[in-house]
């Protein structure tokens, strides 16, 4: 007797509910905390939530970051700076690459305090750039075994050219 009113107070409480669905039923009997099957929706309130849904991928949190990062500092780097760098450059500053695309890359790094300056610019390959990543210039070099004596000689070079080209830029940055 005792099963039967259980399975017609269950029936009374399936009409006056809507239908969810079979795994949904069965997943809003489960257990808090337990795993639903695969596939299984649940409603857990009918309303509808207008909430924008943010990523939390560990690229999407970096992307964040940085974005907050670079809005911290002013960058001052002109389209006629760039090109004046990658023309004294004449390739990437680091492996010397001339064939491949270059891209901004700064010495001291975002991360570390550095910001988009004609001062802490330099050219590189996208392979290089990569590379490098946050880390300093001069140990990355070692660290590649490519000439950190060259490349810093030739930073000051071109930085004492630029400062010449462009004097109101450089001077307040050094």
């Amino acid at each position: 007797m005792d099963r039967l009113v259980r399975a017609t107070a269950d029936a009374a409480r399936r009409r006056e509910e809507p239908s969810i669905g079979p795994i949904c039923s069965r997943a809003s009997r489960m257990r808090s905390g337990s795993q639903l099957p695969y596939g299984a929706t649940v409603a857990v309130n009918r309303t509808a939530v207008s909430r924008t849904a943010v990523s939390r991928t560990r690229k999407a949190r970096a992307a964040r970051r940085r974005k907050l990062r670079m809005g911290r500092v002013e960058h001052d780097l002109t389209a006629g700076q760039w090109a004046a760098l990658t023309t004294a450059w004449g390739g990437c500053a680091y492996c010397g690459a001339t064939d491949k695309p270059l891209q901004r890359d700064c010495v001291m790094a975002i991360s570390r305090g550095g910001r988009y300056t004609l001062a802490n610019i330099a050219p590189a390959c996208g392979s290089c750039n990569a590379s490098k990543c946050n880390e300093e210039v001069t140990g990355w070099l070692r660290r590649r075994r490519l000439d950190e004596r060259a490349f810093l000689q030739r930073h000051i070079d071109i930085s004492a050219e630029l400062a010449r080209m462009f004097p109101d830029r450089l001077n307040s940055e050094l």
